[in-house]
């Protein structure tokens, strides 16, 4: 399996990564922006760029050896941008590996840690009886595939 694309998608103020695969698997993974928290992610995207041109072609499963040359090839390691785009391409190599094993990523990374978690949900009203119906349909998707629902309010990931 070989990574065949890298890309940035915008979802309302959100910005994801999408990492593509030969064999089919899309990993999704956040994209934080970092330093331009006033809604102007520029750095980060431009990280994820810079980091598009080494995993293109790689192997997505050997996500550490990834992230150590990614995180090495900095020429200001540990700085907020290109971390954020790093951690986002992170997410979705751990993203395709559990699709690659048909096993959660929380599986992969030793197992849950608790057994409920309290979602942000910011979909307005005070309760998700009075949310509008894209919004409950979202959260029953999200409850039915077990998945952290974090501020998608609009349009989708794939």
């Amino acid at each position: 399996m070989k990574v065949t694309a890298v890309t940035t998608l915008s979802v309302d103020r959100f910005n994801y990564v999408k990492v593509e695969t030969d064999e089919g698997l899309v990993g999704i993974g956040e994209l934080h922006p970092a330093s331009g928290t006033g809604e102007t992610p520029f750095g980060s995207v431009a990280g994820v760029k810079y980091c598009a041109e080494y995993l293109v072609g790689k192997d997505p499963l050997r996500i550490e050896q990834h992230w150590q040359h990614m995180f090495r090839r900095q020429l200001f390691r540990g700085g907020s941008d290109a971390m954020a785009a790093v951690g986002a391409i992170d997410i979705a190599l751990w993203d395709i590996k559990g699709q690659s094993l048909n096993k959660p990523v929380y599986e992969l990374l030793g197992g849950p840690t608790r057994d409920k978690v309290r979602l942000y949900t910011p979909f307005g009203g005070t309760h998700r009886k009075n949310w509008p119906s894209r919004h409950q349909q979202q959260w029953r998707r999200a409850l039915l595939h077990s998945v952290y629902i974090h501020s998608v309010t609009s349009g989708s990931l794939i």
